[in-house]
């Protein structure tokens, strides 16, 4: 059963159509700069089984508005603004777990969402200053302006997940596979693809 109660209804309706969930889906999540995408691809290319990102879907969702993805956020989370964008990749995440075996979902939220439906649920973490340095080469920034912006942004993701659907993000007990993301990019993929292949075939 999905862990966020706004989907139970959908989820039901899921469970009458198919039956039981997809085999072999693969839930990664993390916070912003550790490094979530990358363990996600590493993921798609070692086992073979098809990426669908949250980042991808909302970059697609706001080219079709001709937003900048920010903009789109900003607006479509209003909802006296237009349909729920965190509640269409929801839907969309969760009718992927009831129909496509073999699947990566790979978003903030995928975790605690395909809780008790993904059998494999990776959490990406890695060291504070290892994430902003990441953050400022990404955006082109000072490293202690990098810092300050991704402490900001980490904070107001959790608390706006914490207030849309009463759940913490970071709490361990929805994901069964942790992967520090501090290191090299090969002991990172040597770790992950361990731990998940372990995970699937028990």
């Amino acid at each position: 059963m999905t862990c966020v109660k706004r989907l139970e209804d959908y989820e039901e309706k899921l469970s009458e159509e198919y039956g039981s969930p997809a085999e072999n889906v693969v839930t990664v999540s993390g916070l912003v700069s550790v490094g979530s995408t990358t363990v996600a691809e590493i993921l798609e290319e070692e086992l073979g089984m098809e990426l669908v990102s949250s980042g991808d879907f909302f970059r697609r969702k706001a080219e079709e508005k001709e937003m900048e993805l920010t903009e789109f956020f900003e607006k479509h989370r209003n909802p006296e603004k237009g349909p729920d964008p965190d509640l269409m990749w929801d839907r969309r995440a969760l009718n992927l777990a009831f129909t496509k075996d073999g699947v990566i979902l790979e978003g903030r939220m995928t975790g605690p969402l395909l809780c008790d439906i993904a059998e494999c649920r990776v959490f990406v973490d890695c060291s504070e200053e290892v994430a902003a340095e990441r953050f400022a080469r990404r955006e082109d920034l000072e490293p202690e302006v990098a810092k300050r912006k991704l402490e900001k942004r980490n904070s107001q993701d959790i608390k706006t997940y914490r207030e849309k659907y009463g759940i913490d993000v970071t709490d361990e007990k929805y994901y069964n596979v942790f992967v520090d993301n501090s290191g090299s990019l090969e002991r990172t993929r040597e770790k992950v693809i361990e731990k998940v292949r372990n995970v699937l075939e028990e």
